[in-house]
């Protein structure tokens, strides 16, 4: 268009498009199970976040101890788990694993992919934008305004998300973690509730009663 340009690989819609929105149908069903699920309870919780850590820390050393100081740098290799190939065994096994296991390794999967992302950020990249950290913040804090204002619409949450995407990827992130983010910050609890419902039908029937 002028002289704006946009290119990008079909490589880059994959991992930077199409694996965010992977990612945010992963941290749809955490918050979901965290919630009132499988990961309600804390001490159900923990056990993917200290399998996470395990499954990342025990392979690098492996790895650190084989290597030794051939290929230091590629510790961070091995630990990541493909939560593609994981999930793709659940789905062979079908409905004989049960929903409490299939969310653990869920959990597990993107807990350990969120540990690798941090580490690639941390030790592997040139520097993180703190502007960009900034943009991603401001769209964090919209989501939680709408959440606040019961805003129910989806489309409204459509403009802030793409902010955090923006945001994360010109941080130097990798905006996969922008797909987790808005996973986990969906409402995930009716707008009335329980008590507000039953006050709703109160009135209704006084209504009527007129």
């Amino acid at each position: 268009l002028g002289d704006l340009r946009f290119e990008r690989s079909l490589r880059w819609l994959v991992n930077d498009v199409a694996m965010v929105v992977f990612f945010f149908v992963a941290g749809l069903e955490i918050r979901r199970e965290l919630s009132h699920g499988a990961l309600a309870e804390r001490r159900q919780a923990l056990l993917p976040v200290v399998g996470a850590l395990g499954g990342m820390a025990v392979p690098a050393a492996i790895y650190l101890a084989l290597a030794g100081d051939v290929a230091p740098r590629g510790w961070a290799i091995p630990s990541a788990t493909d939560i593609a190939f994981a999930l793709g065994v659940l789905a062979l096994l079908g409905r004989r694993v049960p929903l409490a296991l299939r969310m653990l390794l869920l959990a597990l999967a993107v807990l350990d992919d969120l540990g690798a992302i941090i580490v690639i950020a941390l030790f592997y990249s040139s520097g993180v934008s703190v502007g960009g950290l900034l943009v991603a913040a401001l769209g964090v804090g919209a989501i939680l305004g709408l959440r606040a204002g019961a805003v129910q619409r989806k489309r409204a949450y459509f403009v802030p998300a793409l902010v955090i995407w923006a945001g994360l990827y010109a941080a130097g992130l990798h905006p996969t973690l922008a797909g987790v983010l808005v996973g986990l910050l969906t409402p995930v609890r009716s707008r009335l509730g329980p008590s507000g419902f039953l006050r709703s039908c109160e009135a209704s029937i006084a209504r009527l009663g007129h």
